[in-house]
């Protein structure tokens, strides 16, 4: 039985800038940094708060998703009036051995598995240390229960796919403004998409220059699929 079941999680949540969901939904994929370079996506594209942690930490080949689904990332954006919205993907599409589980902070833990680092504890309820990683995850199904046990849902829990996730059409897309959830169905349309596009009223006011960016970003990925971006900054938007 899947560990999230047996804890009733029902979703699990990854956090993107808006103007990266054509991308998404063109290829109905959620991609690593790894694989966001084969595909032509430069550094530029990624936050780099955590870029250059996650890859020194071990942490490079995931795609990262959660699951709180107001992580700290998203409120901080949101609270900059920068345009992100949520994937919202139901624990029943994925495959939860295929996944490790991560009980801190991957880009901000100091507690780091290195010369001169102070380790984080092994433990059923911490995770292990494997391929070289600075923190513990677990990987084990009895692992992953105790980790979910001891710490959900009180502590969120960084939940990690190697290489790719792929989505199916239970997938939905939860926007934070009518304005973004207005853009966000027109590429819904343009794609063919059939995810389920729902509005959080969380109080965020999209920035007006920062929303005629991502609006024109939008508008030019939509024309050119292949389109890899005019190098806007991750960090501004």
């Amino acid at each position: 039985m899947s560990v999230f079941l047996e804890r009733n999680i029902e979703w699990i949540f990854h956090t993107t800038p808006l103007h990266y969901i054509p991308s998404v939904m063109h290829e109905s994929m959620l991609r690593s940094k790894p694989s966001l370079k084969s595909v032509g996506f430069t550094d530029s594209h990624f936050r780099s708060m955590s870029k250059k942690q996650d890859v020194e930490r071990g942490f490079g080949n995931y795609v990262h998703l959660t699951t709180n689904p107001y992580p700290p990332i998203l409120n901080a954006k949101l609270s900059g009036g920068f345009p992100h919205c949520s994937i919202k993907i139901p624990t029943t599409s994925v495959d939860d051995e295929e996944l490790d589980f991560c009980r801190y902070n991957v880009a901000m833990s100091r507690y780091l598995n290195r010369p001169g680092g102070t380790p984080l504890k092994e433990s059923d309820s911490n995770g292990r240390f494997y391929d070289g990683k600075q923190i513990p995850v677990a990987r084990l199904k009895a692992d992953k229960r105790a980790m979910l046990s001891a710490h959900f849902p009180n502590k969120t829990i960084e939940i990690l796919k190697s290489g790719q996730l792929h989505l199916d059409e239970s997938a939905k897309v939860v926007a934070y403004s009518q304005a973004d959830a207005e853009l966000i169905e027109r590429i819904k349309e343009k794609k063919n998409c059939p995810w389920e596009v729902l509005i959080d009223d969380l109080k965020y006011q999209p920035d007006p220059e920062h929303w005629c960016e991502v609006n024109s970003y939008v508008e030019t990925v939509l024309e050119n699929p292949d389109w890899r971006g005019n190098e806007l900054e991750f960090d501004r938007l």
